[in-house]
């Protein structure tokens, strides 16, 4: 009888490939914390989130699947696709609609993730990746009709992009990675305060967001 003896190489790889596709997703600029985004004060439930969606732009080849998963939170299973739909890249979350400041959010905390097609699969769960923690991230929820959108502000500048790079444009980006950093183990509470209520002084906002529409059934 022989003892089964794991891959590192193959592990790593796997491991490699999970970073890069959720960094890919998120760029690597979404503000994440150990801590949820929400206070139990802060919950509410609506109806018109729970759904099948199907992505606006085309392009994208996305969807998105809401189901209720207890009274107050939701199953989140959010699905791209490439051009050619022979690749499928699907991530589930636990998501809780909160309200902050009058606007509707919904926490989201990953609970699996899964990559399927011809050349790459690939499937964990969060209890898998044992030394990597699971971090909450917050975008805003729009629900008119039959639509839905999620959006969400980075701080930062687009136009630096296409300037050189001086001393100042480091020293901005350096404090934004020490914010990031800081945001990482912030209390609730200063998450709503810090992060939800708008970035700091003096920084620029870049808005991004995915828009969808309910599927008929």
């Amino acid at each position: 009888m022989h003892a089964r003896r794991h891959c590192r190489c193959k592990n790593l790889r796997r491991l490699t490939c999970l970073l890069a596709i959720v960094c890919v997703f998120s760029g690597c600029d979404f503000d994440q914390s150990v801590n949820p985004f929400y206070l139990s004060q802060d919950v509410v439930v609506d109806a018109r989130f729970a759904g099948d969606w199907k992505g606006v732009d085309s392009e994208e080849n996305s969807a998105l699947s809401v189901k209720t998963l207890a009274e107050d939170s939701y199953n989140v299973e959010l699905t791209q696709w490439d051009k050619s739909k022979k690749e499928k890249v699907n991530w589930t979350f636990e998501g809780h609609l909160f309200k902050c400041a009058d606007k509707l959010y919904v926490d989201l905390l990953p609970t699996a993730f899964r990559v399927s097609g011809k050349k790459n699969k690939f499937q964990t769960s969060v209890d898998d990746l044992g030394f990597l923690v699971a971090l909450h991230t917050a975008t805003q929820v729009d629900l008119d009709g039959g639509r839905l959108s999620l959006s969400w502000t980075v701080s930062g500048d687009s136009s630096s992009l296409f300037k050189k790079e001086d001393q100042a444009s480091r020293e901005r980006e350096l404090a934004r990675k020490k914010r990031r950093q800081a945001i990482l183990t912030m209390p609730t509470e200063r998450l709503q305060q810090e992060v939800l209520g708008g970035p700091p002084d003096g920084d620029s906002l870049m808005e991004f967001g995915m828009h969808f529409v309910r599927r008929n059934r």
